[in-house]
C-alpha cells in the first residue's frame, strides 16, 4: 500500500466516523419508526378476520411487512456497526480521532516543497 492508499483509507475512515456519528441517533428513531409499523401491521392481522380479506389485500399487506423488515434489518445493521465501533472506541475520542486523522490528511495534500541546499541549478 503506497501513502496515497494510506491517506485514502484514513479518509474513507474519518467518513465512516463522521457519518455514524451524525446518524446514529436517526437510524434509532428509524428503527422505532419500522418498528411501530410492523407491530401496527400485526395488529391489524390480529385484529381483523384475515381469511375475508380480498386477496390483493393480503399481498398488499405481505408486501408491506417485508418492505418493513428490510428496512428495519439495514437499519438496524447501521446501529449495530456503530456500537461495535463505539464499544472500542469511546464516542468523545471517536471525534477527537476524526479530526486528528482529518489534520493528518490535510498535511498530506499540501504540495511539498523543496530549498535546495547544493545543487541550486537542478531546481531552476
Amino acid at each position: 500500500m503506497n501513502t496515497n492508499e494510506m491517506m485514502k483509507t484514513m479518509k474513507d475512515f474519518v467518513n465512516v466516523l463522521n457519518y455514524t456519528s451524525a446518524n446514529h441517533e436517526k437510524w434509532k428513531e428509524e428503527l422505532s419508526y419500522y418498528d411501530r409499523a410492523i407491530c401496527d401491521l400485526m395488529h391489524f392481522i390480529q385484529l381483523n378476520n384475515i381469511e375475508d380479506t380480498p386477496t390483493k389485500e393480503k399481498n398488499l399487506i405481505l408486501k408491506q411487512i417485508k418492505e418493513y423488515r428490510t428496512r428495519r434489518q439495514e437499519v438496524k445493521s447501521k446501529i449495530d456497526l456503530g456500537n461495535r465501533l463505539y464499544s472500542k472506541i469511546n464516542k468523545k475520542n471517536c471525534n477527537e480521532l476524526s479530526q486528528k486523522l482529518n489534520s493528518l490528511t490535510e498535511l498530506a495534500d499540501v504540495e511539498l516543497i523543496y530549498s535546495p541546499r547544493v545543487l541550486f541549478d537542478l531546481f531552476k
